[in-house]
């Protein structure tokens, strides 16, 4: 039986809690697209409200050190300070809060390390915090979709400008060359 401890699984599992919640608050004003290799990239999600594609790199921790959930991160997969990290508990607590932040403020705000020739990020917040620099970016798990959005679901789905007819659905024109190219990059297929 191999020693190493497999924990691909249980984040990989984390991951389509995440993605699940987000379909279902989104009311389909979020779109999810998974990579075929897993490469830092988790996800992209294409903002129905404004054409925006973000994307989402998921972090979780099964332990809490004195109720605290520790999220640490290597820098060099933290490549594009737009993009999502959201950080979790990955057990089941009342009131779980989801860490969402922009990998850019994520290395500003992160302790910074060094470990084996690395250089890591670390970031520890709580469940309940009073006082913490993360504080504004703690979102309940309930409110992923309305964070992501930046408004109400409802106003999203008002307001959604990329609405097809079905008739519109298999005739809409190709996306551009660079952008399907950013994409393959982003998801590891390269031509």
């Amino acid at each position: 039986m191999n020693s190493h401890r497999d924990t691909s699984s249980p984040g990989q599992g984390l991951e389509f809690e995440i993605w699940a919640a987000l379909i279902k608050q989104s009311q389909g004003t979020l779109h999810l697209y998974l990579p075929l290799l897993d490469r830092g990239l988790d996800a992209v999600l294409h903002r129905m409200t404004d054409g925006r594609y973000i994307p989402v790199q998921i972090k979780g921790r099964g332990q809490a050190v004195e109720g605290m959930v520790e999220i640490v991160v290597r820098g060099d997969s933290l490549v594009d300070d737009s993009a999502l990290l959201i950080g979790s508990f990955m057990r089941d607590v009342p009131d779980q809060l989801d860490l969402v932040v922009e990998e850019g403020i994520f290395k500003k705000l992160a302790a910074r390390d060094v470990s084996q020739g690395h250089e890591i990020y670390s970031a520890a917040f709580s469940m309940h915090p009073n006082h913490s620099h993360w504080r504004p970016y703690l979102v309940p798990r309930s409110q992923l979709a309305v964070r992501i959005l930046g408004t109400s679901v409802a106003a999203a789905v008002n307001a959604r400008p990329y609405r097809l007819e079905p008739s519109e659905r298999h005739n809409s024109p190709p996306l551009s060359r660079t952008h399907t190219e950013r994409l393959r990059f982003r998801f590891g297929k390269r031509r």
